[in-house]
């Protein structure tokens, strides 16, 4: 509808999801850390974990739009859990300038976020996909599991 119910102002359609944390199970989804829209923490560090399960052996196709604070991260885990050993990529600040992808090699990923309280950060915005599952609003394209929109060129 046309009721502009988000938190930035815009139609609910396309809101994210906004807790801190959760199981997601979908083909494709979305989700962002609380304080996308705000950066007040209440004067509490957050401390957010997202469980990523496809139940699907494709690899997770993870895009990240980054808005840290100096002391924020975000951490990327291959698989359920938050083993050093599956860890994929450690993010912050520093990658804020340009949309991060990442890839997992099952249909599984984790994906835990720390802000401290007094961050001025805005958190982060992501989507996830199987890998060779076009979104809705997605073309296939060859024969490489690649997918895009129609702004996009094949």
């Amino acid at each position: 509808n046309s009721a502009k119910d988000c938190r930035d102002g815009s139609d609910e359609e396309n809101c994210p999801d906004l807790s801190c944390g959760k199981d997601l199970s979908n083909f494709y989804g979305s989700f962002a850390s609380p304080d996308l829209f705000r950066a007040d923490h209440s004067g509490v560090d957050l401390y957010c974990t997202w469980y990523v399960d496809t139940q699907d052996n494709r690899h997770v196709i993870l895009q990240l739009d980054l808005q840290l604070g100096y002391n924020d991260y975000v951490r990327v885990y291959d698989g359920i859990g938050e083993r050093s050993d599956r860890l994929v990529q450690t993010l912050s600040y520093h990658n804020n300038k340009h949309p991060v992808n990442t890839e997992s090699t099952t249909g599984q990923l984790t994906v835990s976020y720390h802000a401290r309280a007094k961050s001025t950060g805005h958190g982060f915005n992501a989507t996830y996909q199987v890998k060779g599952y076009c979104l809705p609003w997605e073309h296939p394209c060859g024969s490489d599991d690649v997918c895009f929109t129609n702004r996009q060129r094949c």
